[in-house]
C-alpha cells in the first residue's frame, strides 16, 4: 500500500509526503491517539524505502506541559529519524514543520485553551497561521514556545522549507504568461 502511494521513479509517482508526526516521543494522554514510536518509525522508513524524494514532518508544539525537557528529547529524535532516513535515501529531502498550538474557534481544543489561562491573544488573525505562538505552556513562555519552533524547524534539510529544484521546473505557457498586475482601491 504505501509503494503505491508513494513511489516515485524520478519521473512520476508522488513527489512529497506530509507526515503529521505531531510528537513521536511521549506516551502521554495529549498523544494517546497516536501510534507507538517504533511503529510510526517503521511507516515512514518504508515511505522513504518507497523512493519519494522529500519528506515534511509535521509537529504541534506548545502543549501546556511542554518544557525545555521535552522540547530537548524532541529535538534529539527529530534529528535521529533525520539521520536514519538519510541513511536509507541521502538524496531525501527531509524538512521539519513545528507548528505551534492554536485556539482554532467553535473546537473543544480551541476552547480548553482558551480556559486554561495559558492564552496571551485571543486574536484569529495572529494564531490562525500557525506559526506565531499566542499560547504559554504551564513551563514555557510564549516567546520560548517560538524560540523552539524555529529551532526545530531547522533540523534536517528544512531551511524553512525549500523547493528542491527540480520540482520547480513551470510549464513554458506558466513562463511565458502575462504578468498582471491588480488594482487595489
Amino acid at each position: 500500500m504505501i509503494d503505491a502511494l508513494y513511489h516515485w521513479d524520478g519521473q512520476k509517482g508522488t513527489l512529497a509526503a506530509y507526515i503529521p508526526a505531531e510528537r513521536p516521543v511521549f506516551g502521554r494522554e495529549t498523544y494517546a491517539k497516536l501510534l507507538p514510536r517504533q511503529q510510526h518509525k517503521r511507516i515512514v522508513r518504508t515511505i522513504v524505502q518507497a523512493g519519494i524524494p522529500m519528506i515534511v514532518y509535521h509537529m504541534i508544539i506548545g502543549m501546556p506541559d511542554d518544557d525545555d525537557e521535552s522540547m530537548l528529547r524532541l529535538e534529539e529524535v527529530l534529528w535521529e529519524i533525520y539521520y536514519e532516513v538519510k541513511g536509507i535515501n541521502p538524496a531525501l529531502i527531509f524538512q521539519i514543520s513545528s507548528f505551534v498550538i492554536s485556539p482554532i474557534l467553535g473546537t473543544s481544543q480551541g476552547e480548553t485553551i482558551r480556559k486554561s489561562g495559558l492564552l496571551l491573544f485571543d486574536d484569529h488573525a495572529i494564531f490562525a497561521g500557525f506559526w506565531t505562538a499566542s499560547v504559554d505552556t504551564k513551563y514555557l513562555s510564549y516567546e520560548q514556545v517560538s524560540d523552539w519552533q524555529f529551532r526545530l524547524a531547522s533540523i534536517g534539510d528544512s531551511k524553512n522549507l525549500q523547493v528542491p529544484q527540480r520540482c520547480i521546473n513551470l510549464p513554458t505557457e506558466a513562463k511565458n504568461g502575462k504578468k498582471m498586475a491588480l488594482e487595489v482601491s
